[in-house]
C-alpha cells in the first residue's frame, strides 16, 4: 500500500468515525458541558476569576476536540492533493 493510499484510508476512517453513535454521544456530552460552563460563568458571584479562566479553557478544549476529526481529514486530503499535484509536475518535467 502506498503512502497516498494509506492517507486516503485514514481520511475515510475519520469520516466514518464522526458518523459513529459513540462520537455523536461524546460531542453531545461535550456540548452540554460547554453550555453548563457558559451558564455558570454568566451567574454573578458564582465563580472566581481562576474558575472562569478554567471554564473558558474547558470550552475551548471542547470545541477543539469536536472539530479535530474534520480538521485532520481536511489536512490529510490537502496532503494527498498536494502529493498528486507534485507527482503530475514531476511527470511533465521528465
Amino acid at each position: 500500500m502506498s503512502d497516498l493510499e494509506a492517507r486516503a484510508r485514514m481520511a475515510e476512517a475519520l469520516a466514518n468515525f464522526t458518523k459513529e453513535p459513540a462520537w455523536q454521544f461524546l460531542c453531545d456530552h461535550l456540548e452540554a458541558a460547554g453550555r453548563k460552563a457558559v451558564a455558570d460563568m454568566g451567574r454573578p458571584g458564582l465563580m472566581q476569576d481562576q474558575q472562569i479562566h478554567f471554564a473558558r479553557g474547558a470550552i475551548w478544549a471542547f470545541a477543539e476536540l469536536t472539530e479535530m476529526p474534520q480538521r485532520l481529514r481536511t489536512l490529510i486530503e490537502n496532503e494527498i492533493a498536494m502529493a498528486r499535484a507534485q507527482a503530475r509536475i514531476t511527470e511533465t518535467e521528465l
